[in-house]
């Protein structure tokens, strides 16, 4: 089979393993070319949302500091994870309270590079809910 033009139509039979070889290559390729394009599209976002200085609505990147002169103006100033500013890096992220969790810039990019091992635990994610509850029993 020639894969330089279209696999599937030729003026011969095909042998089945053959065929499955060259779907197995389409496969790989396609599967490859996509998640690549994804990867880049998110982190084209993130760099896009970062370089225009948007406040993540969590305000995980920056913080909202009044002035000491009068409590009508409001600065920004960025947050860090560790020695990693989110003035200068959107990837910043850092260990969470919750095993395998990270915290970032950016929940996608913190997300991304977390392991999400306490999901699989029990009595981690028993934890993880009680302290959800108490910190929404304490904003109350």
């Amino acid at each position: 089979m020639n894969s330089t033009n279209n696999p599937f139509i030729s003026p011969e039979v095909a042998a089945e393993s053959t065929l499955n070889s060259e779907i197995s290559s389409l496969m790989s390729r396609f599967l490859f070319t996509t998640s690549k394009s994804v990867s880049e599209c998110i982190e084209f976002m993130q760099e896009l949302t970062h370089g225009s200085g948007m406040i993540s609505m969590l305000y995980t990147n920056w913080k909202l500091t009044p002035s000491d002169e009068d409590n009508t103006t409001l600065f920004t100033d960025p947050v860090s994870y560790g020695n990693c500013s989110c003035g200068m890096h959107s990837s910043c992220t850092a260990l969470a309270m919750i095993p395998g969790l990270r915290i970032g810039c950016y929940p996608s990019t913190a997300i991304m590079q977390s392991t999400l091992e306490c999901f699989y635990n029990e009595t981690c994610v028993s934890m993880f809910f009680r302290s959800k509850e108490m910190a929404i029993a304490n904003y109350r």
